[in-house]
């Protein structure tokens, strides 16, 4: 109805039939819903006359259009009445909403007072004109758009889940109020990653840095367990062949250039594990144990699996096999992001909330135009004609047609794709023969953070598994006390494998173990566990990016990156440095988006 809060009526139908828009308009955002979840509208109207019909059509037509002057129509029927329940009521709209699976709009902070609508798919939708779409709304995706909108072009942004964010996910933790974990990406660091650091300083992002004061333990290939300072622990074991080990990797990485795939030695193309045999090294367990361990660690695959090529591209993007292993302020594991901007999806039942890792894609998405964001809308077809012409159609009927499409989406999500006509025979293999990394997240909370108490650092390394690594994933302040733990490379399979229930208990008695008799009650009195198993995860399938193996770097890498036509590739993979990192995925979309704007400034 018609009524304000404190009330109160407004005295004309005009403003009966406004002050309900805007009722009905909260009552749908409140349930997750928008104008264009509506399948139904039914009006009631006291003493209908047909003079009535402009303030009745206006406010309403106004509600059922968006920002791109597409107009949702559902069923509607008009009931003239006598009266309604109020004597002052001279209009009552009600309406049918299929919320849920329907795309809908991203709820930006822009849109918390006015009216934006996601599509339906139970009624046909109208073709949307842009100049550009983005598919993906990972990070990768959502700086491609920020790119190209903030370049005047107009954009829209499809991504397939009910959230933005890719590979990145915060969630609150269900036994410390106002407390959040992430369950995806989540560190960064000021120094070597520079374009994240710059939208956290550019959007007042409050960071925390990474906890690493104290002893780390380190199960090797035999099962042995030792606790150590980390330098002491680099030098564990036989040191002759591990510093070898090291120094090759150190060397054969510096000379690599990361921006000519082609320019590598053809006779020493092979999987890493022939590589280093090939430079006497494999003999010795324990460099095979150590090589196996960082293989699982930087690329998520067993070193008989993974290209050298592929594998020295990430020691030389990451600035060296120094940095990617190492802790602090020269490691990529140097800050979380704590909190940012109030974010209205947290407000409306979502999970995602403006906190940690989604506060940076909460304020990218929050800093474009609204309504250029449209959730729940997984892409099917992509058809480009020879008039400079593509047309984008989702899983739901709805279709756009745009001069550019930027497709920023994981590369082993391509092949749910139809492209018209069909991807370049370079691009179909690059796709086809790589591997998903099977890669898990187990975030175990506690009441408090013990292992700081027994002078650890949080961090656990095993080449026996199933925890691969670890790193402490505190917030003193908001009293979340948990360790972030990852399942990676072969033990993955097997732990998969599980139940849910032995899933948990294999990680725990793991880490009890790790820890010693003295501690391990201490590592089962778990108050919490999330995980998140990443090759399972619909429209991701794997993290923090796909695998190849050898030989295809070298010969397909240059083609991950090239145009299609009037298609455009970003995503984590493309980059040139700090792929499967948030930097990378940053880096890789605003290359995209450079090469769009400047074709598109071409033709104007």
């Amino acid at each position: 109805m018609g009524q304000r809060k404190d009330g109160s009526w407004p005295d004309s139908f005009r403003g009966q039939v406004e002050q309900a828009v805007a009722n009905i308009t909260r009552a749908l955002i409140s349930g997750g819903g928008y104008p264009r979840d509506i399948v139904q509208l039914r009006f009631y109207v006291v003493e209908w006359t047909e003079s009535l019909t402009p303030d009745l059509i206006g406010p309403v037509a106004d509600f059922l259009r968006n920002d791109y002057g597409i107009s949702h129509k559902p069923l509607t029927t008009l009931l003239p009445v006598s009266k309604l329940a109020f004597p002052e009521a001279k209009f009552e709209i009600e309406a049918i909403a299929r919320v849920g699976v329907a795309s809908k709009t991203w709820p930006s902070t822009h849109m918390t007072d006015k009216l934006y609508q996601p599509s339906v798919s139970l009624s046909p939708i109208p073709e949307v004109e842009v100049d550009v779409i983005v598919v993906g709304g990972g990070f990768s995706g959502l700086m491609a758009a920020y790119e190209v909108s903030k370049a005047g072009h107009k954009t829209l942004l499809l991504e397939a889940k009910n959230r933005i964010g890719g590979r990145s996910f915060t969630q609150p933790l269900r036994s410390t109020p106002d407390a959040v974990i992430d369950m995806g990406a989540a560190w960064i660091n000021k120094n070597i990653q520079p374009t994240i650091y710059a939208l956290c300083e550019k959007f007042s992002l409050e960071t925390i840095e990474q906890y690493t004061t104290g002893d780390i333990i380190e199960q090797d290939h035999d099962g042995n367990i030792y606790r150590a300072p980390e330098r002491r622990l680099e030098n564990t074991g036989i040191l002759g062949p591990i510093e070898r080990f090291r120094q090759i990797l150190t060397i054969a990485a510096s000379e690599r250039n990361n921006r000519k795939s082609d320019a590598f030695p053809r006779n020493e193309n092979v999987s890493l594990s022939k590589w280093v045999e090939i430079k006497g090294l494999w003999q010795y367990p324990e460099v095979r144990g150590a090589c196996e361990w960082l293989c699982f660690d930087v690329v998520g695959r067993g070193s008989d699996e993974v290209g050298i090529h592929y594998f020295l591209d990430h020691l030389q993007f990451g600035s060296g096999i120094e940095t990617i292993a190492t802790k602090g302020d020269v490691g990529p594991q140097s800050f979380r992001v704590k909190k940012g901007i109030a974010s209205p999806a947290a407000r409306i039942g979502n999970l995602l909330t403006s906190s940690g890792t989604s506060a940076i894609s909460d304020v990218i998405a929050n800093d474009m135009p609204a309504g250029s964001i449209m959730l729940n809308s997984p892409v099917g077809e992509i058809v480009q004609r020879n008039n400079g012409e593509a047309y984008v159609t989702t899983g739901s009927g709805f279709r756009c047609k745009a001069k550019k499409v930027i497709l920023a989406i994981p590369t082993n999500a391509y092949s749910q794709i139809h492209f018209t006509p069909p991807l370049p025979q370079n691009k179909r293999s690059m796709v086809t023969k790589a591997k998903p990394v099977i890669y898990s997240k187990v975030v175990l909370s506690y009441t408090a953070p013990w292992w700081r108490e027994a002078g650890l650092a949080g961090k656990f390394q095993s080449s026996s598994g199933p925890i691969c690594f670890s790193w402490d994933a505190c917030d003193l302040e908001a009293k979340q006390y948990s360790l972030a733990l990852f399942v990676v490379g072969k033990f993955a399979p097997f732990w998969h494998d599980l139940s849910k229930l032995e899933r948990e208990e294999a990680i725990v008695e793991h880490l009890a173990m790790l820890v010693g008799s003295e501690l391990a009650p201490k590592a089962r009195s778990v108050k919490e566990i999330n995980m998140v198993e990443w090759s399972e995860e619909e429209y991701v399938w794997g993290v923090p990016k796909s695998s190849i193996g050898s030989g295809l770097l070298m010969k397909y890498g240059e083609a991950s990156r090239e145009s299609f036509g009037d298609v455009y590739f970003g995503g984590s993979e493309t980059a040139c440095e700090w792929k499967g990192y948030l930097e990378g995925a940053l880096a890789a979309g605003r290359r995209a988006a450079g090469e769009v704007i400047e074709s598109l400034n071409k033709n104007e």
